[in-house]
């Protein structure tokens, strides 16, 4: 935790990491290459080189570990907070950019909050209707999708809030929505999510600043700059049967979810604990009922 934290481990963690085949200089705009290369040679040639540094980074695959991490707190009020994360996949996967997509897919939510793109007319409209429409009592306050890719693996869910009592709900509606990436995505859900990705993707590229950091994000990635119409093509071949195939493989039978929750929930939180007891993630036996239910309809 950050109370046992000390000097030591701070320079260790910087000494791992802060080394010069870890780091991307990128500048945009208008920019004196000379200049810049003079700079970065003054303010960083003494960077540690790889081979001086004295610890050695796993080259193993990291395993994922399904589990369940429940946390009472009754002095948090009546907000309930859940996660669910699937192992996904790395940068360089040539799936990587079909879990962009099922990202958009199942998209985000914020009450009040009608965003970018209107909810009606949303990738994920269906989803919001089902979460924030049938509940006699409580109501959902937020979900957010997330797919976070890394070198050698990747985690995508996603995380929510909720009056405790929609707790339960919310919960089942989103993992139902996420099993039927698996079964039932429509082209059209598929051609929504593909215009608020490249909205998204073009409006966060505004400005210098902005575009200098995508291009490190990518060199420390891809080892390359994609170009943005490289990326748009992988994007536009990308239809209902590939983003189902993707769910089939990574998400539908995963063994084991992570699954996290917050609250002062009670029944939910023993529920939660005896299942994990019994050897069995709750997520897992939602999935299996989900996965039975899309295969009837």
């Amino acid at each position: 935790t950050s109370r046992n934290m000390t000097r030591e481990h701070i320079l260790e963690y910087i000494n791992r990491n802060y080394t010069s085949d870890r780091m991307v200089v990128a500048a945009a705009g208008d920019v004196d290459h000379k200049e810049l290369t003079a700079l970065v040679e003054k303010h960083f040639a003494g960077l540690p080189q790889p081979k001086r540094s004295k610890i050695i980074l796993p080259t193993e695959k990291p395993f994922f570990c399904g589990s369940e991490l429940l946390h009472r707190n009754d002095d948090m009020g009546p907000t309930a907070h859940v996660a669910v994360g699937f192992e996904g996949v790395p940068w360089k996967s040539p799936d990587a950019v079909t879990f962009m997509l099922m990202q958009a897919i199942v998209g985000s939510y914020r009450k009040h909050d009608e965003g970018i793109v209107p909810g009606k007319v949303s990738a994920n409209a269906e989803l919001c209707e089902n979460v924030c429409n049938k509940m006699t009592v409580g109501c959902a306050d937020m979900f957010s999708a997330f797919n976070t890719c890394y070198s050698d693996t990747g985690l995508f869910g996603f995380y929510a809030q909720c009056d405790e009592i929609a707790f339960e709900h919310l919960r089942m509606e989103i993992m139902f929505g996420i099993t039927s990436l698996s079964y039932a995505v429509t082209d059209e859900e598929v051609e929504r999510a593909k215009a608020q990705l490249k909205t998204q993707l073009l409006g966060h590229l505004d400005s210098t600043t902005a575009v200098a950091e995508d291009i490190g994000r990518q060199m420390l990635a891809y080892g390359r700059r994609m170009p943005l119409a490289e990326f748009l093509k992988r994007l536009e071949v990308i239809d209902a049967e590939e983003v189902k195939r993707v769910a089939w493989k990574y998400l539908h039978d995963a063994v084991r979810p992570k699954f996290g929750a917050l609250g002062s929930r009670k029944e939910e939180l023993r529920k939660g604990e005896t299942e994990r007891l019994e050897g069995e993630s709750g997520e897992k036996k939602k999935r299996d009922w989900l996965t039975r239910q899309m295969r009837d309809s």
